[in-house]
């Protein structure tokens, strides 16, 4: 039988010397910290939950969206949704050795908190041909592999060799301010095959001196200027626009088609958009990209203790007596001595002491025996201390970031 707040409510008011949850200000709420000082502490084997990415997953792509239902960076697991290999294996790093290193190794994986969002960064490099990305547009000369040339607001076209993402150099160019759209664009770029990819996203790079003066970009792919793909896109893969540069998705199969595109023989690439009618210098163009993912799950450990009876949804607060506590009995016994050593303190009747003593002694008797029995599975992030030579395998310790990079 389902456990609920109800439940641990009539439990609570059976024990201690004198309490009584009339004196208790604020039960809920008492709960709510009591289930927050807990899963602190505790890796709950029943809150383990498993989602979809978000997106698929892919090669040369490394930041994805994670669910704020787990708890802080309680990572279990990340793996294909099918067809799993030996190889698919998640290997924890810290923030800085991940960012050095993800071009480098396959399934590499970290978690961070970026402007007040969690995300999920992971290198995957695929072996398959079918899923390694194919340059559409390189956006690095502007004869080689194309000739690129301006429209409606864009003016100055000139390589940068400076600031780039990818290759040697991107296209910079300017917005006059006359009105309000701009477009750079190619239609004798050498034919390139993305057929296999119709599946898949091109993925581009886009430079905003000031993104609050820009709506939206608009891709166009396509084998001809009457035949093409195209996405309006009014934010960046993973976010807002921001200032800087900007990585841009367009999902061939969400867009619009115009005339009949050859996936086969893709000639014709625009890059356009909407702004508010500045004069702006210094916008940039880098690197359209054509990529085929792979659906991935994670299996983390979860942050919400409590579930709606009805829709069955998980919150962190508790919103009626009913709401459900999804924890077997050994975890049960956890949350009840917390919330009465919670409630002891609070309403220090006679014999108050006595009973803080005992409830914190049997939650601590009880977190001990817990965390040895059902272990975390989360993985631990390690941190290389040596590099190896002449082939040798680096050391790497788990946990810490004690030692010498």
């Amino acid at each position: 039988m389902a456990y609920s707040v109800l439940d641990l409510k009539q439990d609570l008011s059976s024990v201690g010397h004198g309490l009584n949850l009339d004196k208790v200000s604020s039960v809920d709420a008492l709960i709510k910290r009591a289930a927050n000082e807990i899963l602190s502490e505790v890796d709950f084997f029943e809150l383990v939950q498993e989602q979809q990415v978000a997106n698929s997953i892919y090669d040369s792509i490394y930041d994805y969206p994670i669910s704020a239902d787990i708890k802080m960076d309680s990572l279990i697991d990340i793996y294909p949704q099918v067809n799993r290999l030996l190889s698919d294996k998640g290997a924890r790093r810290y923030t800085e050795e991940f960012d050095r290193k993800k071009s480098l190794l396959s399934n590499l994986v970290s978690i961070e908190y970026r402007n007040g969002v969690k995300v999920l960064r992971f290198s995957k490099q695929y072996t398959q041909p079918a899923q390694q990305p194919v340059t559409v547009g390189d956006f690095s000369s502007l004869t080689r592999n194309g000739t690129w040339t301006l429209g409606g607001d864009a003016q100055n076209l000139s390589v940068d060799t400076v600031n780039y993402v990818s290759g040697t150099s991107s296209l910079r160019f300017d917005l006059s301010g006359a009105g309000t759209t701009w477009f750079v664009q190619a239609s004798d770029i050498s034919p390139t095959n993305i057929s296999q990819r119709i599946d898949g996203s091109l993925f581009n790079w886009t430079w905003f001196p000031d993104a609050t003066k820009h709506t939206s970009v608009v891709i166009r792919v396509g084998s001809s200027v009457t035949d093409y793909y195209e996405q309006t896109v009014t934010q960046q893969y993973f976010g807002a626009f921001v200032d800087g540069w900007n990585q841009l998705q367009e999902v061939l199969l969400d867009g619009t088609v115009a005339g009949t595109p050859d996936l086969e023989n893709i000639t014709y690439v625009r890059v356009g958009g909407v702004y508010n009618g500045d004069l702006i210098e210094g916008m940039r163009l880098d690197s359209l990209t054509s990529l085929l993912g792979t659906k991935y799950l994670v299996k983390f450990y979860g942050n919400k203790m409590f579930k709606d009876v009805t829709t069955g949804v998980l919150s962190d607060t508790i919103t009626n007596d009913s709401n459900i506590i999804p924890l077997e009995n050994v975890s049960i016994n956890g949350l009840f001595y917390k919330c009465a050593d919670f409630m002891a303190q609070q309403v220090q009747d006679q014999g108050g002491s006595i009973d803080i003593e005992y409830f914190i002694g049997m939650y601590t008797n009880w977190r001990n025996g817990y965390v040895q029995k059902y272990k975390t599975q989360k993985i631990k992030p390690t941190v290389t201390y040596w590099q190896g030579r002449r082939g040798r395998p680096y050391r790497t310790t788990s946990g810490n970031r004690q030692g010498r990079l």
